[in-house]
Parts: C-alpha cells; sequence; structure tokens
C-alpha cells in the first residue's frame, strides 16, 4: 500500500513542474506548464496521464512498425486506457493475496498486454 502511494507521488511530481524555455527573438520567455493529472481511478490505484501516453504512444510505434493501421486516436486512448485499468486491477489483486510478481512474469504479462492491443487493431 506504501509503496502505491509513494510511487503516485512521483509520477505526479515530475507532471506538477512547471517548464520554462527562453524565446531567441527579443528574450521574450514562454512558459510552458504540464500538468499530470489522473485519468482513471483503479481502488486504490491510479493511472496518470503520463502513463497512458506513454503506452499509446508504444502501441502507436508498434503498430507502425507492423504497417497496421492505427485506429483513431479516441477509440486508441479508451482501448489502451482499458487494458492499464485491467493490468492495473490485476496486480492489486495479487497484491493482496500475497503473490509476488517477478520481473519476467510481469514483462510477459506486459507483452501479452502489446499483442492484444495490436491483434484487436486489425
Amino acid at each position: 500500500m506504501k509503496f502505491l502511494r509513494l510511487l503516485a507521488f512521483f509520477l505526479l511530481l515530475p507532471g506538477a513542474a512547471t517548464c520554462f524555455a527562453a524565446e531567441g527573438d527579443g528574450g521574450t520567455e514562454s512558459i510552458r506548464q504540464s500538468l499530470n493529472h489522473i485519468v482513471a481511478v483503479v481502488n486504490d490505484g491510479i493511472i496518470v496521464s503520463s502513463e497512458l501516453d506513454r503506452a499509446v504512444a508504444d502501441i502507436t510505434r508498434q503498430l507502425k512498425e507492423k504497417e497496421t493501421q492505427i485506429p483513431a486516436r479516441n477509440v486508441l486512448n479508451k482501448q489502451v486506457l482499458e487494458r492499464l485499468v485491467v493490468e492495473k486491477l490485476q496486480l492489486q489483486i495479487a497484491e493482496r493475496s500475497g503473490t509476488d510478481i517477478d520481473d519476467s512474469t510481469l514483462n510477459d504479462e506486459i507483452r501479452a498486454f502489446t499483442r492484444g492491443i495490436l491483434e484487436h487493431a486489425k
């Protein structure tokens, strides 16, 4: 439980930072603010926008590599978010039951998750 809270804190911290960038013409400054917001609450866990964006980018890259048609952005976002929610639920169930998931098992599940998205997009 403490791990999930700590993970949520570190996921939200970088996205809440304000970035300053200097413009080349006349020294004007522009401020870009990037907020990492919560896109889903899964029991006592969360999924943040950067997590969703990263997963969508990974799937998009894989679809391009396979020269597969990429679904509309809103459709792909919904599919990927659903998969992330299911993955989060599975991890929570495993944690509550005392099941220890090693890295290779988790990586296998992530690969299966990716294959599922790719097959669904065909």
